[in-house]
C-alpha cells in the first residue's frame, strides 16, 4: 500500500490525560503506535509500500483501501504476526518483530477470520475467551451478557458457533474484543456480513472506549462506512 492510494480518514481526536495514558521509553515520550517508511513484498508484489502512520491515545483512525490493497497485511505487522522489509514499527513502546507476544497482551483485536471453535456454542466461546485472557470471570461475563443482548445475540447463546450467519459469527468476535478494556484495539473489516444496526452498536461502542483513552484502528474498504458515524454524530 501506498499512501496514495492507501487512504488515511482520521474521523476525530480525543483528549485524554497524557499522565495516565501516554508511553514512556528511554526518558522520552513515544507514540503508541508508530510506523515510519515502512515496506512490505510479497516475492515481485508490493503489499505495502513506504508507510507513516503515528497514532497517539484516544484517537479513532479509519484505514480506507480497497480489496487486496494491504490493509490485513498492514495489521499483521501491526500485531508481530508477520514481518517487513524495511522502516521502522512501534506499537505500545515494542517492536512487534521480536516483542510480537507482548503486544497482541495488550491488544484487542477483531480479525477479518474467525478465531472461534465453530462446533462449541456461542456462550463457550466467549467464556474460554474470558479465561484465556485472564480477566475476571464474573463481571466479564456480566458484561458479555450486555453485549450480546446489544447485539441482538442472546436468542443464539447455546447454538454452536457454526449454525450462526457470517453476520452473527462476526458480532461474536465484536463481543469478545470489546471485553477488554485495552490501550490498543485493532479491527480488521469489523462489519463485513454485519445489520445496519449492530454497526450503529458498534460504533457507540467504539466511541465509549476512545473516551476513556484506548486508540482504534478499524480497516475498510468502505469509505461511506467512515464517513456515516462522523456525520450522524455532529
Amino acid at each position: 500500500v501506498s499512501q496514495s492510494r492507501y487512504l488515511r480518514n482520521w474521523l476525530t481526536s480525543l483528549p485524554v490525560s497524557l499522565a495516565s495514558m501516554s508511553l514512556w521509553k528511554g526518558g522520552r515520550l513515544v507514540s503508541l503506535l508508530d510506523v515510519k517508511e515502512m515496506s512490505m513484498h510479497f516475492g515481485g508484489i508490493k503489499a505495502v509500500t513506504d508507510f507513516n502512520l503515528e497514532l497517539e491515545p484516544g484517537e479513532l483512525v479509519g484505514l480506507i483501501g480497497p480489496n487486496g490493497a494491504g490493509k490485513t497485511t498492514l495489521v499483521k505487522i501491526i500485531l508481530g504476526v508477520t514481518s517487513y522489509d524495511s522502516g521502522q514499527v512501534t506499537v505500545l513502546g515494542l517492536a512487534p518483530r521480536t516483542q510480537g507476544m507482548q503486544i497482541r497482551g495488550q491488544t484487542a483485536i477483531v480479525h477479518q477470520r474467525s478465531g472461534v471453535d465453530a462446533f462449541l456454542s456461542v456462550w463457550d466461546n466467549v467464556q474460554i475467551y474470558i479465561r484465556l485472557r485472564g480477566l475476571e470471570v464474573t463481571a466479564s461475563e456480566t458484561k458479555a451478557r450486555e453485549l450480546l443482548r446489544d447485539f441482538g445475540l442472546e436468542k443464539v447463546l447455546q447454538q454452536p458457533m457454526i449454525m450462526l450467519s457470517g453476520g452473527e459469527s462476526r458480532k461474536v468476535q465484536i463481543v469478545r474484543a470489546l471485553l477488554l478494556d485495552p490501550p490498543l484495539l485493532v479491527m480488521d473489516e469489523p462489519t463485513a456480513s454485519v445489520d445496519p444496526e449492530s454497526r450503529r452498536t458498534l460504533w457507540s461502542k467504539v466511541r465509549q472506549l476512545t473516551s476513556k483513552g484506548t486508540t482504534v484502528l478499524w480497516t475498510t474498504h468502505d469509505l461511506h462506512e467512515m464517513a456515516f458515524p462522523y456525520r450522524d454524530w455532529e
